[in-house]
């Protein structure tokens, strides 16, 4: 019956297709578990990026949502239960004017401060089809298909996390 509510601050290294700059961002989680192992989670982040050539100069945004499952793997440390994650789901990416399809799989830590407080630490590599995108040729070579462009993001998060109705 824990429920895991959380905020983040997010890294995103982008894939070179996408010409800017690696950026900061934040975000948002929701979770349920279903037991002590699994839960459900939504997620949505939003990030700004500088752009480079062959873009206009300026910046770009990239909001993702996604939900997925995740596998809880309890170990002890300092008295307390932590948990090592993997997590795998779908979702959305929009960057720019366009949204793609998205699969999420990632793993990281929840650190128990608390019976109610965790800090959280994950690490995602986000596959996204771009077939809407023709400026993104994955990898960037002369006659790639652009219909079927794909690109590779990973996102680096960091976050405090409340766990309601944890009674452990």
């Amino acid at each position: 019956g824990t429920v895991e509510l959380g905020g983040f601050g997010q890294y995103t290294i982008v894939d070179d297709a996408w010409h800017v700059n690696n950026g900061w961002g934040a975000g948002g989680r929701l979770g349920v578990f279903l037991h002590s192992h699994w839960a459900l989670e939504g997620a949505a982040s939003f990030s700004s990026f500088t752009n480079q050539a062959p873009r206009a100069s300026g910046s770009s945004s990239m909001q993702t949502y996604n939900g997925q499952i995740n596998f809880n793997l309890p170990f002890g440390m300092g008295g307390r239960t932590h948990h090592f994650l993997l997590e795998a789901g779908a979702g959305g990416q929009r960057f720019a004017s366009h949204t793609d399809f998205s699969v999420p799989l990632g793993a990281g830590f929840r650190f128990s401060v608390s019976d109610a407080l965790a800090l959280r630490f994950d690490g995602i590599v986000e596959y996204v089809e771009n077939p809407t995108a023709a400026t993104f040729g994955f990898p960037p070579l002369a006659g790639v298909n652009s219909q079927a462009a794909r690109s590779t993001n990973v996102e680096l998060r960091a976050g405090l996390s409340l766990m309601l109705g944890n009674s452990k």
